[in-house]
């Protein structure tokens, strides 16, 4: 898949997503959704692959960290 398709699916520009993958910017909650919901995985899943993602910070273990990022994410979307 290309940066371009990648782009698209998930809702943001080609220089967005250059930008996330150069830790100059985060994805926000409604670009991690889409890509959760289009790929089929987890929120949890996913961020527990990175252990020293900027999401994790704060937390003792990735388990902890990814479902409290899961209730934030829901605590959003539903505002």
């Amino acid at each position: 898949m290309t940066q371009y398709e990648a782009s698209e699916i998930v809702g943001i520009t080609g220089s967005a997503w250059g930008a996330i993958e150069n830790h100059i910017v985060y994805p926000s909650v409604e670009t991690l959704i889409n890509f959760c919901t289009k790929f089929e995985v987890s929120a949890d899943f996913l961020l527990r692959k990175h252990k020293n993602d900027f999401y994790q910070k704060g937390y003792d273990d990735g388990y902890t960290a990814g479902i409290e990022f899961v209730k934030k994410m829901v605590s959003e979307v539903d505002r």
